[in-house]
């Protein structure tokens, strides 16, 4: 989700749009120094698109098209004070890929690349509108629920679990899939929530377990 003057992952502006944007920029200032821009040539929309354009982009990770981790840890902050204020419900999941390295090195960064925005590909396919997804590491990825109760964070962490490496069996290099949860409980800042999203990711690729997520006493963890 995007406040303000942004919509939900779409619709996105056109690639072509940017770029003509990003010329009458280069073209504007190649005219002179910043001091004597005559910003009366521009029209009132082409400023407003300029601006528009550029802040979506970036915002956005260049390769899958979803967020950026810089962007993600802005809205992380906001939920994060919202759902403390409101007293409102609040999840962060936790996604790396297994094996991506070496998939990577044995096909080639084209076929890493690939499997990256097949995965980000299903993800924005298994989310709901108002849920924020982003890449937000080489192959780490999150999802922040909100308005979800813990057991139905987890429901919809398993089931984007599932539809995740189910779609990774269609590529070659046997990559998978390791997941982590936390709910919001009690944690004293969105630095602390992230991190215990990120511990939840790693106890579960230690365990080498079935990649199920349950929640267990109120809290979530991996079995």
């Amino acid at each position: 989700m995007l406040p303000y003057i942004f919509e939900a992952h779409a619709p996105k502006i056109l690639k072509s749009q940017v770029i003509a944007n990003h010329q009458l920029f280069d073209h504007t200032l190649s005219a002179g120094p910043l001091s004597s821009l005559n910003l009366e040539e521009l029209s009132k929309s082409d400023l407003i698109a300029m601006v528009q354009n550029m802040a979506v982009e970036n915002s956005l990770d260049g390769l899958t098209g979803l967020y950026n981790q810089a962007f993600f840890r802005r809205f992380l902050e906001l939920s994060f004070k919202r759902a403390k204020r409101e007293k409102g419900h609040l999840a962060l999941m936790f996604m790396d890929l297994d094996g991506f390295k070496a998939a990577n090195d044995i096909y080639g960064h084209i076929h890493g690349d690939r499997i990256l925005k097949k995965v980000a590909e299903t993800l924005l396919k298994q989310i709901r509108d108002y849920d924020m997804v982003a890449r937000v590491g080489g192959d780490e990825f999150a999802i922040l629920f909100e308005g979800l109760e813990p057991e139905k964070a987890a429901v919809r962490a398993a089931d984007i679990s599932t539809a995740v490496n189910l779609a990774l069996t269609e590529l070659k290099g046997g990559v998978t899939a390791s997941f982590g949860l936390a709910p919001l409980n009690g944690q004293a800042s969105p630095e602390i929530f992230y991190h215990d999203a990120d511990q939840s990711m790693y106890r579960h690729k230690r365990s080498k377990k079935p990649r199920v997520l349950r929640s267990v006493n109120a809290g979530l963890t991996c079995s």
